[in-house]
């Protein structure tokens, strides 16, 4: 639930809605300007509605918004992973990845790959990789020292 003046990351709850929010209509937009693209499973058209989009958006922010789904698409984003050895790099029971990567399939944001009786996931939505990037860019732990790092620069040449 959500409640004025928790914090995540240093940014609060309403500041985080509000940034999700924009990178939803930010996504819109951006998919509006295509006249078909492919994004997860959906296929956006001059037909698509903007509640159609908006709620596809929707879907796939609340999915990222658990910790260990968010952590699964870090880890899956570039390469394709089985459900073992990714359980072990996060430390979560098998049965419990597995629901999470069930819930990100349904959802568009992870591919699967059967091989005998293995199952390969790989997380290369778009979408998901754009908000990645964004996050890790917004909340990279040596960015504000190399900020302050840099004023200093321009300080001492002045």
């Amino acid at each position: 639930m959500l409640r004025e003046g928790a914090t995540y990351c240093n940014i609060s709850v309403l500041n985080f809605a509000t940034f999700a929010f924009n990178i939803a209509r930010h996504l819109t937009f951006e998919s509006s300007l295509l006249s078909l693209s492919t994004i997860g499973r959906v296929m956006y058209s001059d037909q698509t509605t903007e509640d159609e989009r908006l709620n596809y958006h929707a879907d796939l922010l609340s999915q990222l918004s658990n910790p260990k789904r968010l952590e699964v698409c870090i880890h899956l984003t570039g390469h394709e992973e089985d459900v073992n050895s990714l359980a072990k790099k996060l430390g979560i029971s098998q049965s419990a990845l597995s629901q999470h990567l069930t819930r990100l399939y349904h959802s568009g944001i992870v591919k699967v790959r059967r091989q005998a009786q293995f199952r390969y996931y790989t997380c290369d939505h778009p979408g998901v990789q754009q908000i990645l990037k964004t996050l890790a860019e917004l909340f990279d732990a040596d960015a504000p020292k190399r900020a302050s790092d840099d004023a200093e620069d321009k300080d001492s040449k002045s």
